[in-house]
């Protein structure tokens, strides 16, 4: 009786054994599994490499691009965020012809819209789309910035609200593009990466 007690107990550690070993398979089998994220907003697409204008592309007076060679230099992604929308449009103003496209990037709450217009060889009329333009400002205190400066050594404007955390970021290329950056729950720091990102050095 003594003998089977003993041979009871030595079996019951053997088969608890078995089951620890086939649980502990299985624990590391599904730590060697990493779930895909299944949210819908988050893209895992790389991003497409950056073009430059198409100098060939139609032109619709004045020298002026059509709007659908703007729409194309919008990056997938800037500062972090990812594009969701690019449109354009062309108008008259001035007696001339005006491009313009436009783009929207987020994620969670982060903003940024985007905007490149195009006034080919009427610059004349850029004050009137960038009226910072027409003035030099250098202030901040504990709540704004307002700065005129340089981007890429063409004409910028930075105005930034630290409690709000939303801001302009404006740049004038070639006397001739007027590019605007509105971030909202953004840092300044953000904005200017957004200008950095867009590579408007593509525009020709």
């Amino acid at each position: 009786m003594k003998n089977l007690v003993v041979l009871m107990f030595f079996a019951a550690l053997f088969f608890a054994g078995c089951a620890n070993d086939k649980a502990s398979k299985s624990d590391s089998a599904s730590s060697d599994t990493i779930p895909v994220p299944s949210d819908p907003n988050v893209r895992y697409l790389e991003p497409a490499p950056l073009v430059d204008i198409d100098t060939s592309a139609t032109r619709i007076g004045n020298k002026t691009y059509d709007f659908s060679a703007l729409v194309p230099l919008f990056p997938d992604i800037i500062a972090g965020t990812g594009r969701q929308t690019a449109v354009g449009e062309n108008y008259k103003m001035a007696g001339g012809m005006v491009s313009s496209a436009s783009a929207s990037y987020s994620v969670q709450d982060r903003r940024f819209s985007v905007s490149i217009q195009d006034v080919g060889d009427n610059p004349d009329v850029i004050p009137q789309l960038a009226r910072w333009s027409t003035m030099a400002m250098d202030g901040e205190d504990e709540n704004e910035v307002m700065r005129s400066s340089l981007f890429l050594n063409q004409p910028a404007f930075i105005h930034y609200n630290k409690v709000s955390r939303a801001g302009s970021y404006s740049v004038i290329y070639s006397n001739r593009f007027v590019v605007d950056i509105t971030g909202r729950n953004v840092e300044q720091a953000e904005l200017e990466k957004a200008m950095e990102d867009l590579r408007i050095d593509r525009l020709k």
